[in-house]
């Protein structure tokens, strides 16, 4: 299991928050996912044999957002 946290731009509010936290626990082989709307970023734990940061950044991008 790996656990990293990256920045996050755009999110304004809890709606941008949920979305987000949605597209990274959809993004497949995340185990968890902790995104602060204050902070401006996301805390992620992952299984790095079914997915990797870029594709987790990817999903992130498609949902409309920067990471």
């Amino acid at each position: 299991m790996q656990k990293v946290t990256f920045k996050v731009g755009g999110m304004t509010c809890g709606h941008c928050q949920k979305r987000v936290q949605k597209a990274i626990l959809e993004s497949g082989g995340v185990t968890k996912a902790d995104v602060d709307v204050s902070k401006g970023e996301a805390a992620v734990e992952f299984d790095e044999t079914k997915t990797n940061l870029d594709k987790i950044k990817a999903a992130v991008q498609n949902a409309g957002y920067k990471a």
